[in-house]
């Protein structure tokens, strides 16, 4: 029997809600990564699982990490498809 494989994706943007092409996203606990396109958006396929850690980093930028739960519909990381690094302080 195969694991059942879902697709986490969104977009990663700036504080300016501008996207952020090459940025890093990663899921350290199933070996996945991805790098953002030009229009910042991303996509990972992972295998099953409640919830996973995503950590999210851009030079220059703050690393964030943020935990996306499976739900009946789609993947939802922290409340929405799209997320934010922001500038440290």
């Amino acid at each position: 029997m195969m694991a059942q494989e879902f697709t986490l994706h969104g977009k990663v943007v700036d504080e300016n809600n501008q996207p952020l092409e090459f940025a890093i996203v990663s899921v350290a606990s199933q070996g996945k990564t991805a790098v953002t396109s030009l229009k910042g958006d991303y996509s990972l396929k992972l295998h099953s699982a409640d919830s996973v850690v995503v950590k999210f980093s851009y030079i220059g930028f703050k690393t964030k990490t943020k935990v996306a739960e499976k739900t009946a519909r789609k993947t939802n990381p922290a409340g929405g498809t799209s997320r934010s690094i922001h500038h440290p302080r």
